[in-house]
Formats: structure tokens, sequence, C-alpha cells
């Protein structure tokens, strides 16, 4: 990357190493419900530690019902937080066919910036929410999804303004149509 101050443009690092740590946990709490839990520890050239963790639980709700739900975070010295939430409710129509509902809520501080002029983006907090149908035959599969989606950004600070059209809140639909095969 590149960063421009008063002693005009300077490169950056043109190699960045990074070293993580993962340690996760399954456990299987009842016949229905299964939980997984997950600690992270990344090191990156030039940057502090970020540590994350995550837990998810799915649990079958009764015969049809499934629910999944993730809460997760990380924290980065010295200013970066995001966290967020995932839930799924799945009900089963038949042996091939399922319906599903999701949402997804997601919030962080934004980039951490230590330059004099930069494109770091600010914080920005996401939500979704989604409707789907999912088929499972034999050899194929397929998803069909519709879900709308908005973002909305943190004011840009003065040494950003060049980038604010980047950065303005958005709202916007997502369609998938997804077919597989399984030999």
């Amino acid at each position: 990357g590149y960063e421009i101050d008063f002693d005009g443009l300077q490169r950056g690092e043109t190699v960045l190493a990074t070293t993580a740590l993962s340690l996760s946990t399954e456990n299987i709490l009842s016949k229905r419900v299964r939980s997984l839990f997950t600690l992270r520890a990344s090191e990156t050239s030039e940057r502090e530690t970020r540590y994350g963790a995550e837990y998810a639980l799915n649990a079958a709700l009764g015969e049809r019902w499934i629910a999944r739900a993730q809460v997760g975070g990380s924290k980065e010295n010295p200013q970066f937080d995001a966290h967020y939430a995932n839930l799924t409710l799945e009900y089963s129509l038949d042996d091939s066919f399922s319906l599903y509902l999701d949402g997804r809520y997601y919030k962080d501080t934004g980039e951490i910036e230590n330059s004099l002029f930069t494109a770091a983006a600010p914080g920005v907090t996401s939500r979704k929410f989604g409707l789907g149908l999912k088929w499972l035959g034999e050899q194929w599969s397929g998803r069909c999804y519709v879900a709308p989606i908005s973002s909305r950004y943190e004011e840009t600070p003065s040494n950003v303004d060049f980038f604010q059209n980047l950065y303005q809140d958005r709202d916007w639909t997502v369609f998938q149509l997804a077919f597989s095969r399984g030999y």
C-alpha cells in the first residue's frame, strides 16, 4: 500500500506476513443441539494482534424445524472492534424442499488508520434479512434466495473526504440462484 504525507507518496511494506492460531471445541449438548466455540488470534506485519471469538449453536426444534445461530466479534488495538450475529430458521417442506429465513447484523469501528491521508473505511453497520428455498436431489441440488441489505457508514474524517462517495450509505437486494451436482 501507499500513503501520502507531507513528504509525498510513501510506499509501504511490499510483503505482509500473517501468523494465526485458532482453537475450537464442538460439543453435542443433546440429541437435538450442537455447539461450536472458536477463539482466534492473528498477527500481521506492522499491526497489533487481532483477537476474535465466535459461538455457534445448531438446534433441531422439531421434526421439521432447524435453527442456526452465531455470535462473534474481533478486537485489534488501538481502535478496531467488530461484532456480528446471524440467525437462520429452516422449515423442511418434505424430503427434498426446505424453506428458510435468515438475518445478519454486523457492526465495526472502521479500519485502523495511522497516516495523514488514507482510503481507510469508516465504521459501518450492516443488516440483512433474507428468504430462500433449497432443493436436494440425488445428484443435483439448488437454491433460490432473495435478501435486502442495508449498510450505514459513520461520517468520514476530513482527511478521507476524497473517498466519501466510496463510503456512502447503501441499500440493495441480493438475488441468488445456484445449482450444484455431486458425484
